[in-house]
């Protein structure tokens, strides 16, 4: 999987969840079965523009996802 790729998560079993105070109800963590572009990759890890904020960059393994 490299930037730029399209995949779709398999699993939203993720190892832990942000959560952010304020009335953002903006999606924290990717879903099942929504289909994402990766914006960066490093090592088994994947990034999506979608869930980080100016503060925080969110990293979810690869083994998650498939490609799409």
């Amino acid at each position: 999987m490299k930037e730029g790729d399209q995949v779709i998560c398999i699993d939203n079993n993720f190892p832990h969840i942000k959560e952010f105070g304020g009335t953002d109800k903006k999606q924290i963590t990717p879903k099942k079965g929504d289909v994402l572009t990766i914006d960066e990759t490093l090592g088994d890890f994947l990034r999506f523009d979608l869930f980080d904020s100016e503060e925080t960059f969110n990293w979810w393994h690869k083994s998650r996802f498939i490609k799409f």
